[in-house]
């Protein structure tokens, strides 16, 4: 997970000044592979300001 960290500080915003993580894991997967576990449940978003405020409430919940 190391060779996330240079790819996230080249590609941290997007234009709207959200967080990129995805950018980075999709090349990181071109890349090397990787392996994932799709869960079920609520996705809570933390990416913009007011989705993560919705998400603080959500679970406050």
């Amino acid at each position: 997970m190391k060779k996330i960290f240079p790819c996230a500080l080249s590609k941290l915003y997007n234009n709207c000044g959200e967080f990129q993580l995805t950018t980075c894991l999709d090349q990181l997967c071109q890349v090397e592979g990787m392996t994932g576990y799709v869960m079920k449940g609520k996705c809570f978003d933390t990416g913009l300001p007011d989705a993560y405020r919705q998400t603080l409430i959500d679970f406050r919940l």
